[in-house]
């Protein structure tokens, strides 16, 4: 291990050390199990509130559920357009068919 890999470690230990005595040298790595914690998001300075990560999670949600609405319509249409254009080819050869005849 080179070196300066060598002293990160320690100081992290010493880190630990310092905030959670010996508890905090047997510490798992990565984020903690549970939700996490978020600080509250100031509003536009226009209304003066305060919006807490609930609201704005709220609002993205919404946003996403019109959004993703709004996308199963412009598929259904373009599916019934796909439909129409395939009945139409349909239509058609089928009618030269018995007018060639």
């Amino acid at each position: 291990m080179p070196s300066s890999q060598a002293r990160k470690l320690l100081r992290d230990w010493i880190k630990a050390w310092k905030a959670h005595g010996p508890e905090g040298l047997n510490r798992k790595r990565g984020p903690k199990p549970g939700p996490r914690r978020l600080k509250p998001i100031p509003a536009d300075d226009k209304k003066g509130s305060v919006l807490t990560a609930d609201d704005k999670k709220g609002s993205v949600l919404t946003q996403a559920n019109a959004r993703i609405a709004e996308l199963e319509r412009l598929v259904g249409r373009q599916q019934l357009d796909s439909d129409d254009t395939e009945d139409g080819r349909l239509q058609a050869s089928t009618c030269s068919t018995y007018a060639g005849s």
